[in-house]
């Protein structure tokens, strides 16, 4: 009797102090989703100072262009009348191209990328960390065009001494706007936007 009674308690004690097969799961499946939350939120963060960084890349990219056309700064070709511009196009949504206008000057220039050997490549920007041009548009008149509906294939932002102004021209010059912007997106949708004004100003958006 002492026996069967010795074995009831040590029973009893090891049902009160063990997991089930079903607490075992429910304990893991929570760890699980705590753990993936996390993971998520670190990673939606990173792509956050990922996009922010290619945005302010790409903004200085495009202030570069600025200074060169107003400071009459020197093209690889070794010319110094040339304007300075950037290019973007729906053919390579990871780059932006720093060109010098090759018909450039006051009454000679056409204020659009035409690739070389009439433009000098000067640098090309290529976008990093899986974050790439996601639209691409021009304004004018109140009117947007943009890249993602098929009626803009590439943009121009030309900057021609003595102006700090900006020449925004669309499709080889065919169209022409008073203001652009660019958003870049990552992986996981964060979204940058840079303006560029025909006044001259350039900004980053952080919240479009």
């Amino acid at each position: 009797m002492k026996y069967l009674s010795n074995k009831r308690i040590q029973s009893n004690a090891t049902d009160e102090g063990g997991f089930t097969l079903v607490e075992l799961i429910v304990t893991i499946s929570i760890l699980v989703l705590i753990i993936g939350a996390i993971l998520v939120q670190g990673r939606g963060s990173r792509d956050g100072l990922y996009a922010t960084n290619e945005a302010y890349e790409a903004a200085l990219l495009i202030r570069k262009a600025q200074s060169f056309g107003v400071s009459v700064g020197e093209s690889k070709t070794g010319s110094f009348d040339l304007g300075f511009g950037v290019y973007v196009s729906t053919s390579d949504l990871s780059e932006l191209t720093l060109f010098g206008d090759g018909d450039g000057g006051p009454t000679s220039r056409n204020d659009f990328f035409e690739g070389e050997p009439d433009d000098s490549v000067e640098e090309v920007e290529i976008l990093g960390n899986d974050v790439l041009i996601d639209v691409f548009c021009g304004t004018s008149a109140s009117i947007e065009t943009c890249s993602d509906g098929g009626s803009l294939n590439n943009m121009s932002i030309v900057f021609q001494r003595p102006d700090p102004d900006a020449i925004i021209t669309g499709n080889d010059g065919a169209v022409s706007f008073d203001s652009a912007r660019i958003d870049v997106i990552s992986l996981t949708g964060v979204r940058k936007r840079i303006l560029v004004f025909s006044t001259g100003q350039i900004a980053v958006e952080e919240n479009p």
